[in-house]
Parts: C-alpha cells; structure tokens; sequence
C-alpha cells in the first residue's frame, strides 16, 4: 500500500510538472526579427520593439524580441525553436510550410532606389540592368530581382552601402525607406530616393503553426490598435519623420 501511495503521489507531481511547462510555453514568447534600425533597436525603441510590446500585452503573453540573421530567423520560427518572426512577405511561405500567416499586415515595406543622380527615373525591377546596384547582402528577394543588372555589389549594412554610392561605386543603392531615410539622415551624404518605390509589398507576422489557435486573436489586436489609434501612435514615435503607415 505504501509503494503504490508513493508511485500515485509521484505520478501526480509529475502531471502537474507538466502542466505548469505547458502553461508557461503557451503564455511566454519569443519573436525573431532580422531588420535594423529604426525597425529594431537594442534599447527597445524600434517600430517592431513597441508594435511587439503592444500586440503581447493585450494578448497577455510575455514575449522577448531577439535579433537573427535573416534566414536563420526564419528556421528557428520553421523549426519551432522560436515562436514568431516580424515582419517578412508572403514569399516565405514557400520555403518554410510551418510558419503561419496573421493576415492583418503590419508594415509596407518600400523598396527604394537611392543615388547621387536625382536624374535617373525607374519603374520596376527591370529598369535597373544599365546599372551598377549596391543590394545588401543576404536579402533574397532584392537579389533575385536585380540578377540582369550590369553589376551587382554586396554591402553588409546600410552604411557601407550608402558609402559605396557615395565614392561612386554602385550607381544605385537597394534599400528599405524607412531604413534609408534614417541612415541618410545620420551620415548627411548628398544621396536622394528615386521616387516612386521600385515594389511596396506588406509584411506580416509569423507565427509557429504549433500557435495557429492565436492567430485570430493576433489579428484582431492588430485592427483593434489601428482602430484606436495606437497604431499610428507607435508608428510616429518611431518614424516621425516617415509619414503615416
């Protein structure tokens, strides 16, 4: 009788181990994104650190925003080492059949050609070939695209990309607006967007398919802060000098 008190009571504690982790892995997170500054910053100020903020606190998860490099960012959240990533396109979903979309967008990324040249006119992929373009390493979709141009040079950051433009090194540098318009603010360089966007495409959260059951609930937070305003709050603290999202 004794054994089997003891085996009963341990068989239980075990039970309850369990579902203590269980409890806690579904209410902690952790996000993954690959972007820079002023998307993502160290500090927490970033348009991603205070939209993640935001969306976890009115979900009542604890989540913890870490930085990866693009592709494995996306394994980790593939693989179900990490939870969610933010922001990536849709084209993902090709590659990585375990990531689940929050149809509610959060960002348009707009993909901008900037150069010495205020001149040049471009509109679309194609009317780079007579160029040389500075794309930053590692950005699959902007590699893909710029194939037929000229010449391809590979930058490792922004900085380094706008730099090359500026000794006249690429003739046409590829990079977010927002991310652009902050580094070219930083570094002062006589450096102009050639507008309109060669593409604007949105980008949208990802989750782990294990959390496909918080979708619906991560897409309604997201129309609820558009709605109310917050949205647009967060966005100008972070990008005050970008405009509306």
């Amino acid at each position: 009788m004794r054994l089997k008190y003891w085996m009963l009571i341990l068989v239980l504690g075990a039970s309850l181990l369990s579902a203590s982790f269980s409890h806690a892995s579904e209410n902690s997170f952790t996000v993954t994104t690959s972007v820079g500054a002023p998307l993502y910053f160290e500090d927490g100020s970033g348009l991603y650190n205070l939209l993640v903020e935001e969306i976890f606190k009115r979900l009542n998860i604890e989540v913890k925003l870490v930085w990866l490099p693009s592709r494995r960012s996306l394994v980790s959240t593939n693989d179900g080492v990490d939870d969610g990533n933010i922001a990536r396109t849709s084209a993902v979903e090709k590659k990585f059949p375990n990531l689940v979309r929050v149809p509610e967008k959060v960002f348009d990324f707009e993909f901008m050609a900037y150069s010495r040249d205020p001149s040049i006119t471009l509109s679309d992929w194609k009317s780079l070939n007579p160029y040389v373009v500075g794309i930053i390493n590692g950005w699959q979709i902007v590699e893909r695209n710029v194939a037929g141009a000229k010449l391809v040079t590979r930058a490792n950051d922004y900085e380094q990309l706008f730099n090359l433009l500026d000794k006249g090194r690429v003739e046409v540098a590829i990079l977010d607006r927002a991310m652009g318009s902050w580094k070219l603010k930083q570094l002062g360089l006589d450096i102009f967007p050639i507008d309109p966007p060669i593409i604007k495409l949105p980008m949208f959260i990802y989750l782990n398919k294990k959390h496909e059951s918080l979708v619906p609930g991560f897409a309604r937070v997201l129309k609820d802060m558009k709605r109310d305003g917050t949205f647009a709050a967060i966005y100008e603290k972070a990008l005050p000098d970008y405009g509306n999202p």
